[in-house]
């Protein structure tokens, strides 16, 4: 269904152990990858890496993914989102949906969704899942 659509899905693969365990390898199959997010974010996965500060690393990673996100929306490219992820890809991708507009479908799926995550929602349409 999704590669007889006109416009092809956008895959961002921007996972925290590809950060912070070098036995796991750095993905790269999507168009925003973990490299290109880090670098929206204005820094390098190496940096993030040598840090080793998985708080500022999940911070610094959704700032560049809602960077990202932004540029999609400002480019008629976003109809809708769908994220899943334990507690450092539920924030960033609450992070990067913070961008998209009213109307425009967002669904995060997440193995929070018994924790309050409304500071990380706002005021946003965004569906939450277990």
């Amino acid at each position: 269904m999704l590669r007889s659509a006109p416009r092809r899905p956008v895959v961002g693969i921007i996972g925290n152990m590809t950060l912070l365990n070098e036995s796991y390898p750095v993905h790269a199959g999507g168009t925003m990858n973990s490299e290109a997010v880090a670098e929206a974010a204005g820094t390098t996965l190496e940096a993030l890496r040598q840090k080793r500060d998985r708080g500022q690393a999940v911070d610094l990673m959704g700032q560049g993914a809602a960077r990202l996100v932004a540029q999609l929306v400002a480019e008629g490219g976003m109809k809708a989102a769908i994220s899943m992820g334990g507690g450092g890809g539920t924030y960033m991708a609450l992070s990067a949906m913070q961008g998209i507009p009213l109307g425009i479908p967002k669904v995060c799926l997440s193995t929070l969704t018994a924790r309050d995550l409304s500071r990380q929602m706002g005021h946003k349409d965004i569906t939450l899942m277990p």
